[in-house]
């Protein structure tokens, strides 16, 4: 039963403390997780990222009235927290333009951003989306993945579009992965 509810684009709140649920989609996402929340109620949940699960507490919050007489519904962790590190982890552009002081959100539009994803009871998936840029534009630049025509004469582009291939998010990549593909090309 897997249902995307919102995409959210990297800030300082999403690497530091959690996030506000959009109020379109709050009611929505409340009942299919299974909860039910008054204002001021938290309850804690499951929140998967790539391959693992982390802790998560949902919250209704409660403003005063005075505040606010709109709901606002949450979810929270703290920045020393697991979920907390790995996002920090995945978002490392953003995370290094934050920490820079240029701005709370990366500048250029859509690069890197969350989507949100009922998948149980008490349980959301965020699906990270970095930014790979250099990557994509790289390997749009050398062409077909199965051929290097015109660059015959140039190892080194080999070697980087082997590398660019086999880079993760964070942007490493496995030296005996690297040279094993390197090898392979040429061996065809």
């Amino acid at each position: 039963m897997k249902a995307l509810l919102f995409e959210k684009r990297v800030d300082q709140s999403l690497l530091k403390s959690g996030l506000t649920i959009p109020k379109s989609v709050q009611n929505t996402l409340l009942d299919v997780i299974g909860i039910r929340l008054s204002k001021g109620e938290k309850e804690s949940i499951q929140v998967v990222v790539g391959e693992n699960k982390y802790e998560a507490i949902i919250t209704n919050v409660n403003f005063r009235e005075s505040v606010t007489d709109r709901e606002v519904v949450q979810i929270r962790y703290s920045e020393g927290s697991a979920i907390c590190q790995e996002l920090k982890r995945v978002f490392l552009k953003s995370m290094q333009y934050i920490a820079s002081g240029q701005g709370n959100i990366l500048s250029t539009e859509g690069k890197e951003y969350v989507e949100v994803y009922a998948i149980g009871e008490k349980t959301l998936e965020f699906k990270c989306y970095p930014d790979n840029s250099v990557k994509k534009e790289f390997l749009k630049y050398i062409g077909n993945k199965d051929s290097l025509a015109g660059y015959s004469r140039s190892y080194k582009l080999v070697l980087y579009k082997d590398f660019f291939s086999l880079m993760d998010d964070s942007g490493s990549a496995s030296g005996y992965k690297v040279a094993e593909a390197f090898r392979n090309f040429y061996v065809d």
